[in-house]
């Protein structure tokens, strides 16, 4: 990731007016741990992590990624790309699920699995693809 989630999580931080000992306790991770992921000296905090971190900054866990990975379609959607296999298990997901008007679906990709969830601000893993197989 070369850093690039932990300078986003800094900038994001700082442009909201959050502290880093404040942010660090609403997140229920120590400061000098988001300290070391924002620096760089943590560069893989896990996926738990970081929806505890944009929990505690108020966004979406996407905010935290280069913009150039993702291609964007509009302000409201992003485009991936699933095999066969992941789109019919999200597809069954997404008619089981109940989305209200201002939740969205994220979609992350850690371990070489693809996990998704529906939440307003954060991720809640409801679903994962390994191997195309729904768990």
């Amino acid at each position: 990731m070369n850093n690039l989630v932990g300078k986003n999580i800094k900038k994001i931080r700082i442009k909201k007016g959050f502290g880093l000992n404040e942010t660090a306790r609403i997140a229920k991770v120590s400061c000098s741990y988001l300290s070391h992921i924002e620096n760089g000296v943590k560069e893989n905090p896990s996926f738990d992590t970081l929806l505890k971190i944009a929990d505690a900054l108020g966004v979406s866990i996407d905010k935290f990624f280069r913009q150039d990975l993702i291609k964007e379609i509009n302000k409201s959607g992003i485009l991936i790309t699933l095999s066969r296999d992941e789109f019919e298990n999200l597809a069954r997901l997404i008619l089981k699920e109940s989305l209200e008007e201002n939740n969205s679906i994220s979609i992350f990709i850690e371990n070489g699995s693809v996990k998704f969830g529906v939440n307003k601000y954060s991720v809640k893993v409801i679903g994962e693809i390994k191997g195309g197989k729904y768990e």
